[in-house]
């Protein structure tokens, strides 16, 4: 499988990750004097903390990363660094308050499932090699239980010994996000996640 990087979406990564660091740089330059005044500082770790918590809404919802540890332990460390620093610069008590209010959410969204694809990376996760179909199928339940808040991905069989699992045909963001499940002698032996 073979994947390309789309030059718009590297700048447009670009762009949200300067917006993001836009109170640190202007903290740290020889702007700082004249942006010290007033609501200036405050209105730049505002700024920060939206493109920030829009870029992780947007990477989880297409990705549903932050069901890692790892995603939300860097965006709070990135979070931290940016209040901290505006917080030293200007003695600014609204990063602080911003810092805290940034840790509740991400941390929320690591706990919440905000699209189906962290249900679909954890039911994926949880395919193991020797598991029968019925394993498999309790494991997709636990994840989707009917009348759930996410459609069950749709089933289909391919081949005889291979099992696809469909994100959501319906939904265009997904509809080929796919898991394929290989069964030998009524057992998984491999798997595999097409991402759409």
């Amino acid at each position: 499988m073979q994947t390309s990087i789309r030059p718009e979406l590297v700048l447009i990564l670009g762009v949200f990750v300067l917006m993001i660091l836009l109170p640190v740089l202007v903290a740290t330059s020889r702007l700082k004097t004249k942006f010290a005044i007033g609501p200036v500082p405050a209105i730049l770790v505002g700024i920060s903390a939206v493109c920030l918590l829009l870029l992780v809404f947007i990477l989880d919802g297409v990705l549903g990363i932050s069901a890692s540890w790892s995603f939300t332990l860097c965006f709070w460390a990135l979070s931290t660094v940016v209040c901290l620093v505006v917080r030293a610069s200007y003695r600014s008590r609204f990063a602080l308050f911003v810092l805290a209010v940034l840790t509740v959410l991400l941390l929320l969204q690591h706990f919440a499932d905000l699209s189906p694809v962290k249900p679909y990376k954890r039911f994926f996760a949880a395919i193991r090699p020797g598991m029968t179909e019925a394993e498999v199928l309790q494991s997709l339940q636990a994840e989707f239980p009917a009348g759930g808040r996410f459609p069950v991905p749709a089933q289909s069989r391919s081949k005889e010994n291979q099992l696809t699992f469909n994100l959501d045909p319906k939904e265009s963001a997904w509809n080929a996000e796919a898991i394929v499940v290989v069964f030998e002698k009524g057992q998984v032996v491999s798997k595999q996640y097409w991402r759409d």
